[in-house]
């Protein structure tokens, strides 16, 4: 079966492929929407996770910058074992960096540098806190190159990257919101498409539909139960110029159905008539099979069974319709080649059980010319035959100078009896 019907019509299937693409279209939109989300969702959480360490790193920064001072003025150890710890956290927050944003590595592993120096620096400050008094001190703090300094150098660099990172995270969620934006459009255009395209083929295939079924469902399944209740006076509307659809061909049908019932009540009147005919008339179909047999030849075939029977053991007089006519010859394969062919009337004498009868048989033809069966004329000719003789009998004695033979009238009726008396 073909994916689109050939019945459906151009315009629809036209606008079911259109469906078809803008539905493919959407699928695709929605794919592509779902792909996008996901990477700047991914993107996104990168970027998350990279301003996380920056801010890991300006605070063990900040430690660094706090435990080197605590130990410039407690000395103690701890401070200083503290301060360490913070740097390599913050080194190693750099380095993740770097591995995280492959386009960050070169900014990170220059931080990296930075605190690296801050803490440098800060050793030296606080050993010339220690070994050299406050004035020594503050001058590797606040001096050029000091503590001080390097510290601001490394805050301004860590909050221009984090600027950075979050400038990036809101560009993409700007990206990311424009891009759902426009995907919510050109799906809601789509859809509206799809709506038009579903709205446009259904009016296409309805009008399809009452394309082939010529009007409104109901008026055709109405007519259609009106004509099958033989009701052909029905009216069926049918437009200028359509022959192919239901209600037009509804109406063919109505016309044929009512030649066919003037055809029918011609039959039944020729029937009628050949049922009071005194003909004995019998029709047979194109394998001679008896179809039709009128009273007059029924009643001769009942008359006769009991002769004809002499001959033919199982004929059965009730039994004729239905019958093969061939039964009726001696040679049933002559009877059949000569039924089947003949063109024009066909004569024959047939004696069965005593009885003398004659046939006389005509091809039925349509108005095509093709063959229907045969109609076939009985008449049993044995009384006739049987008088025949008598005369021929009595003329050939009366020849020979006898004239003492007479015709039996016994069993005689009518013409047959008249001849019979006025000879005698």
């Amino acid at each position: 079966m073909a994916i689109l019907s050939e019945r459906i019509g151009p315009a629809a299937r036209q606008l079911m492929w259109i469906n078809a693409g803008l539905l493919t279209l959407m699928a695709a939109a929605a794919l592509f929407l779902t792909i996008s989300m996901k990477s700047h969702q991914s993107e996104a959480e990168q970027w998350d996770e990279a301003f996380a360490l920056v801010a890991k790193t300006r605070f063990n920064t900040v430690q660094v910058q706090q435990f080197l001072t605590d130990y410039s003025l407690t000395h103690a150890a701890e401070a200083k074992a503290e301060a360490t710890a913070a740097r390599d956290a913050a080194v190693e927050s750099l380095a993740q960096l770097g591995r995280l944003l492959p386009e960050k590595s070169t900014q990170a592993a220059g931080l990296g540098s930075q605190e690296t120096t801050l803490f440098q620096v800060g050793e030296r400050m606080a050993g010339a806190y220690i070994g050299q008094g406050k004035e020594a001190g503050d001058a590797l703090m606040k001096g050029p190159g000091g503590f001080d300094e390097a510290s601001a150098s490394l805050a301004r660099a860590l909050e221009d990257l984090a600027g950075e990172i979050l400038e990036t995270q809101q560009r993409d969620a700007a990206d990311l919101e424009r891009l759902i934006f426009l995907a919510e459009w050109v799906l809601v255009g789509l859809a509206v498409l799809v709506a038009v395209t579903v709205l446009a083929l259904l009016r296409a295939m309805t009008r399809n539909v009452l394309g082939q079924l010529g009007g409104e469902p109901a008026d055709a399944s109405q007519i259609v139960k009106t004509l099958a209740a033989d009701q052909l006076d029905v009216s069926i509307p049918v437009a200028q110029g359509d022959d192919t659809s239901l209600l037009a061909n509804l109406r063919t049908l109505q016309d044929r159905l009512r030649e066919s019932r003037v055809r029918a009540v011609e039959n039944l009147r020729i029937r009628i008539a050949l049922d009071n005919v005194s003909a004995n008339v019998m029709m047979a179909d194109n394998e001679r099979n008896i179809i039709y047999a009128n009273r007059a030849v029924m009643a001769m075939f009942r008359n006769a069974q009991q002769d004809i029977r002499k001959d033919l053991p199982q004929f059965d007089a009730e039994g004729l319709l239905g019958a093969n006519i061939d039964a009726f010859h001696k040679v049933p394969g002559h009877q059949a080649r000569v039924l089947a062919t003949f063109t024009g009337t066909y004569r024959s004498t047939l004696d069965i059980g005593g009885r003398t009868m004659t046939v006389v048989a005509n091809p039925v033809l349509d108005e095509q010319g093709q063959r229907l069966g045969s109609v076939v004329e009985w008449a049993d000719r044995t009384e006739e035959v049987s008088v025949e003789k008598a005369v021929a009998g009595l003329v050939e004695a009366a020849a020979a100078g006898d004239f003492s033979q007479r015709l039996d009238a016994t069993g005689k009726d009518g013409f047959f009896r008249q001849l019979a008396e006025g000879i005698n």
